[in-house]
């Protein structure tokens, strides 16, 4: 008994100097180009993947501050007392608007 592969309805878009090799592929394999691009997926994702997932370091160049400048930032008090409370006031209490 044979079982008829699934058939994917995705449409893909390559680039058309790839056309020529997918058919010589096809040719060459006997399989069709939408069976070929299937096997691409299948043996190519976890490559894909892990080279996605993969940690790329930091995205700024710029030195974090030191623990004792975040400390003296983060520790004083803010200085617009009256401003503060007239926008907390403005703020909606139950999430309307």
């Amino acid at each position: 008994m044979s079982v008829a592969a699934k058939e994917y309805r995705y449409q893909a878009r390559f680039p058309a100097k790839d056309r020529p090799s997918l058919e010589e592929a096809s040719q060459d394999t006997g399989r069709s180009i939408n069976q070929l691009i299937v096997q691409c997926v299948h043996k190519a994702l976890p490559e894909v993947r892990a080279a996605l997932k993969a940690d790329n370091g930091r995205v700024t160049n710029v030195d974090p501050l030191p623990d004792a400048a975040l400390k003296r930032i983060y520790s004083a008090p803010e200085r617009d007392e009256a401003g503060t409370r007239r926008f907390v006031a403005a703020q909606s209490m139950r999430g309307e608007d």
